[in-house]
């Protein structure tokens, strides 16, 4: 919620901003109860629209979106990368709309993307030219059991976890 490179959004099913993050509040200053449509370009517009007709028709996926919001021109970019999905209740009713954004000058310049793992808190897993594994971190002995299956020097497809990928 702190992030000043993320923009969370949380809309109600007509795009009503309920509630967002300190980096969301660059594209409007007071946020709430506006449409998010407001926030953003007349193609954009139509765009997200369009989406949120989407997701709401079938609520399981995802729409991701480059969407051009005019407020964020001053800061050196426009274009945020946005992922939306659903909110649902157990009974699949469907309660609202989450998205989470990333500005475009944020991948491309201040974050190159083999360093967006770290910034997401992901794992890292080290592999050869052959796909099998070399190492591992901590984060990911903590998720899975990599010494008790024998993760060294096998191949990536060979391990019972990662065979779905």
């Amino acid at each position: 919620m702190d992030s000043r490179h993320f923009f969370l959004l949380v809309a109600d099913v007509e795009g009503k901003v309920l509630k967002f993050n300190k980096g969301f509040e660059r594209l409007n200053p007071n946020p709430s109860n506006l449409q998010f449509s407001e926030m953003l370009s007349p193609n954009s517009v139509e765009e997200f629209n369009y989406s949120l007709e989407l997701m709401l028709g079938s609520p399981k996926i995802r729409r991701h979106l480059m969407l051009d919001h005019p407020a964020l021109r001053a800061e050196g970019f426009s274009q945020v990368w946005w992922e939306f999905s659903v909110v649902t209740t157990p009974e699949m009713d469907i309660s609202g709309i989450i998205g989470i954004g990333v500005g475009m000058q944020f991948l491309e310049q201040d974050m190159p993307w083999n360093n967006l793992v770290d910034v997401l808190g992901f794992g890292e897993i080290v592999l050869d030219s052959d796909f099998k594994f070399l190492s591992w971190d901590e984060k990911i002995k903590s998720w899975f059991d990599p010494e008790k299956e024998n993760w060294s020097e096998r191949n990536l497809s060979d391990v019972f976890f990662l065979s779905r990928l």
